[in-house]
């Protein structure tokens, strides 16, 4: 019997491909999220917005929730790939070689209904085709508010250019009356008087205008500003929505997506497990009709040699000697099946050691989602009626042929030791008993070629 092997530790245990590094840095080739969100982050730069203030831009949301679901897409695939390569690397390891065939396969078609789920790629294709019909719209709609925002302010210019030259016009011809005015200030005095009182009327007149017409300006200004505002306001409502319309549209397709590929891997573990059970239980048949048909010709075996015991012993009653011999030889026996049952035990504490450690497996994978602790589960159950039902039935039978073969040897030496002595004492030919031929030991040649075949 092997002796018991060391506990391996939990890296070697779930196979090379998850081992970490130092200092607990995970390998990079499964940080699948972080990449991801370094190529699906677009890096938005427009400048502040044309009123001044540092609002948030609506590209923003969706590169927000575009970036959580491939995070949370992309944390998914990896995990579902340690799970699978945990359960490929266990199998392989506990698995005897009668059944890593069927284990392979089963694994294979794990492995086809992976790659049939989209990749962070596609997913990445798909925003990144959303988020450019997102930015140009966004684009169109900025160019079309400069140019709605620059034909405004052509028009407020035109209209305080106009203003200056009316006022500029009028202020001239003032100017003019002024100076005919003055060339007939000798002879016209009184018109001069008249004139000045006129000229301070008219230019508080034009002061009155100069002031209205800039209350107009600052109204008209406040006016164009306010729905300047009013639109920007509805033009980010009406982004913001239709971009959450699509960022709600978007997820439920991929939900939707996702939980029929996820049903369709569940109906497909579920047969694949129905399988493997019909085939254990038919492997569990057949071994069950080995073990009565070893044990029948067992009893048979052990019948023979009870009765050459028994005619021989009939025949030397008068040798004690070979009776004491005899009883050693039970004694012997007796010891070969204390140390079979001692072998027994540390089988039965093997077995629930290696019980403990695909418990310890299953308790480390339980963070995962409920469909796949249930294929862990059926994988693990698998491993542990492969171990009881092949690895035990095989040790047993190795054992009881090995201890088989040593029983026979030992009553061989046992009959040729009272041959010996029977023959030292007593000549056979002057024996009143007449001649005693040598009884031979009892062939097995027929459980040794139906039992120790090599498998």
């Amino acid at each position: 019997m092997k002796g018991r092997q060391k506990r391996k530790p939990a890296s070697q245990l779930m196979g090379g491909g998850l081992k970490r590094k130092a200092n607990n840095v995970r390998d990079p080739r499964l940080d699948v999220s972080t990449t991801v969100a370094e190529k699906t982050t677009p890096e938005l730069d427009y400048g502040p917005t044309p009123m001044g203030e540092p609002g948030q831009d609506a590209d923003s949301i969706l590169c927000k929730g575009s970036v959580d679901e491939q995070l949370e897409d992309g944390t998914d695939l990896s995990e579902i790939s340690d799970t699978h390569e945990m359960l490929d690397v266990s199998v392989e390891e506990k698995s005897q070689p009668a059944t890593k065939a069927e284990l392979s396969e089963a694994l294979e078609s794990i492995q086809e209904i992976l790659d049939s789920l989209p990749t962070s790629g596609n997913i990445e294709a798909l925003l990144n085709k959303e988020l450019s019909v997102v930015r140009s719209k966004h684009n169109n709609l900025k160019n079309e508010f400069q140019e709605q925002h620059k034909s405004l302010r052509d028009e407020v210019q035109n209209t305080m250019d106009t203003v200056q030259k009316l006022t500029e016009a009028k202020h001239d011809t003032m100017s003019a009356g002024l100076k005919e005015t003055q060339a007939c200030v000798g002879t016209l005095s009184t018109s001069i008087l008249s004139l000045q009182v006129e000229s301070s009327n008219s230019k508080k007149t034009i002061e009155g205008t100069t002031k209205q017409m800039q209350s107009d300006m600052d109204n008209l200004r406040e006016n164009i500003l306010r729905k300047m505002h009013a639109q920007m306001e509805a033009l980010r409502e009406e982004i913001s929505r239709e971009k959450n319309e699509q960022i709600t549209a978007l997820r439920e397709e991929m939900t939707r997506m996702m939980e029929g590929q996820m049903t369709a891997f569940r109906e497909e573990m579920t047969k694949q497990k129905e399988d493997q059970m019909e085939i254990l239980r038919g492997k569990n048949a057949l071994l069950e009709r080995e073990m009565n048909v070893f044990k029948a010709s067992r009893e048979q075996d052990v019948k023979v040699l009870r009765e050459h015991v028994t005619a021989y012993l009939e025949r030397n009653k008068t040798l004690v000697e070979d009776s004491n011999e005899l009883r050693v030889i039970n004694k012997v026996l007796g010891q070969d099946n204390e140390a079979i049952r001692m072998e027994n035990e540390a089988l039965r504490k093997t077995n629930e050691e290696h019980t403990e450690r695909i418990k310890a497996l299953t308790d480390w994978n339980s963070q995962t989602s409920v469909d796949f602790e249930d294929i862990r589960r059926a994988f693990a159950a698998n491993n542990q009626a492969i171990q009881r039902d092949l690895g035990g039935v095989r040790g047993q039978v190795d054992i009881l042929t090995r201890k088989l073969q040593g029983f026979q040897m030992a009553m061989a030496q046992g009959f040729q030791g009272l041959g010996n002595m029977f023959m030292g004492k007593e000549d056979p030919q002057t024996s009143p008993e007449g001649t005693l031929e040598s009884t031979k030991p009892p062939q097995a040649q027929h459980w040794d070629q139906q039992y120790t075949q090599p498998r």
